[in-house]
């Protein structure tokens, strides 16, 4: 997610210039350090970003522990007790006594607490009812769907410090809270489009002299939302009690011609594109077979290699960020793939008009994630150290103009730009699913959790 710490950047540049100057006196660095530990929610990538981001903006000293879902070791925690603020991403770590001991420890002082997403059920059941009901006070019921969610801010809130700047913006997967503590304050309610189910999103509780900050709504796609950013940056100054102005480095003046770059421009809401039953909203091209089964899009030739064909979008798309889930075969050289744009003449079978993101095996030289046009623009993940055989694996697409980023699995692979594309690979045009029997190698692919949103 390199493009998330440049929009980071890109964000913090322009609250910067609308701010007032740095304050002359700088007080001593505030020490942040950052627990991450969720895997599905890229939350690695995500803190690395705001740990950037920060230095860079920032007297701070942003200190990190690295772990995986349920890990069962969370390095560097030591420096825990020498921090002023800590951030916690993780998701049910099961950690050693003397390392869950600096965590405990942490929690049991006054110090500042924000927890992203999974920080509600970070640890083992103990330190999760201290974390989410005592330091949080939440009250997690578990995953409430994947469907889009809708977010308003109660009136009251609207003057909150931590909401200060942040305008409109929906996310996704709301998850279920039950009764709040009475010394929280509830600042975004969230709404599923399918449900109507309602719950607190986002909340601030000031208890214990600890003032603590914690959402649900740290997402890929929802992180990069500068109105997210901007909350959660208001959310680091708010519970430390500092003052940002005070703490901000002075900015370089620009030199020459040099712009912000602006990799991930603010989006519309997002869309599933498939709802788990049908293929509404979708259309085979071609001799290849596509079904639904069990919930999942299944594409493949039923043993004939020289079936092949798309299965495209009623809809078309110029801009957008695309994300799915998708499982391959280990056969041969057969490969799929998400064709971007796609413009075929009507009656055709359905072949490549623009840019491809390639699905395949690195062995096999159908490099995963990979750019192609009319030969490789960029190989993705070359030596197949990303991707998981037979396993689902999260891809997620952005296309801006001639910009083309690829993450898979919460790794960046591709990040190409085109300064002058083809106008013909630029316009609008349907996505494309497809499979391809290549050098007589039959095989499947699978297909989940398909959204999008249009970019502005």
């Amino acid at each position: 997610m390199r493009h998330a710490a440049r929009w980071f950047a890109v964000i913090m540049l322009a609250l910067a210039v609308a701010s007032p100057p740095a304050a002359a006196e700088t007080p001593a660095p505030l020490h942040i350090h950052l627990l991450s530990g969720s895997t599905e929610y890229k939350s690695e990538a995500m803190l690395k970003a705001l740990k950037e981001t920060l230095e860079k903006r920032y007297h701070v000293t942003v200190t990190m522990s690295l772990a995986k879902d349920r890990g069962k070791e969370l390095p560097n925690v030591k420096q825990l007790q020498e921090a002023n603020l800590l951030i916690v991403f993780t998701r049910r770590l099961e950690l050693p006594a003397e390392q869950l001991a600096h965590v405990k420890k942490y929690l049991a002082s006054e110090k500042p607490v924000i927890g992203l997403r999974t920080a509600s059920h970070a640890f083992d059941n103990e330190t999760n009812a201290v974390l989410d009901k005592q330091v949080f006070g939440g009250d997690y019921k578990g995953h409430g769907g994947d469907d889009p969610v809708k977010v308003s801010v109660p009136e009251k809130a609207k003057e909150h410090p931590v909401m200060k700047g942040v305008g409109a913006f929906d996310s996704g997967r709301m998850y279920n809270q039950g009764t709040l503590a009475k010394t929280a304050t509830i600042l975004q309610i969230g709404e599923d489009e399918k449900s109507k189910q309602t719950s607190p999103v986002t909340w601030v509780n000031e208890a214990n002299g600890r003032r603590a900050f914690y959402t649900s709504l740290a997402i890929p796609g929802t992180f990069e939302n500068e109105h997210f950013q901007r909350m959660l940056m208001n959310a680091i100054w708010w519970v430390s009690q500092r003052d940002e102005a005070k703490f901000r480095r002075a900015e370089k003046p620009a030199t020459g011609n040099a712009k912000p770059q602006v990799v991930v421009a603010t989006g519309k809401r997002w869309k599933s594109l498939f709802n788990g039953k049908d293929l509404t909203g979708w259309k085979p091209i071609g001799t290849a077979v596509w079904k639904v089964e069990g919930g999942v899009i299944v594409g493949g030739q039923d043993g004939d290699p020289k079936r092949a064909g798309l299965l495209a979008t009623t809809d078309e798309f110029k801009d957008f960020e695309l994300t799915l889930e998708f499982m391959i075969d280990e056969h041969g050289k057969y490969n799929s793939g998400v064709y971007l744009r796609n413009t075929p003449a009507p009656g055709s079978s359905g072949g490549r008009t623009g840019y491809q993101i390639n699905i395949g095996r690195g062995v096999a030289g159908e490099y995963c994630g990979g750019l192609f046009l009319n030969d490789w623009l960029a190989k993705g993940d070359e030596k197949d150290e990303v991707r998981k055989p037979k396993e689902w694996n999260a891809l997620r697409i952005v296309a801006k103009a001639g910009h083309i980023i690829v993450d898979l699995n919460g790794k960046n692979i591709v990040d190409y730009k085109d300064e002058k594309p083809d106008a013909k690979l630029v316009q609008k045009g349907v996505l494309a699913f497809q499979t391809y029997g290549a050098e007589g190698h039959a095989g499947w692919v699978k297909f989940r959790e398909i959204k999008i949103r249009q970019l502005e």
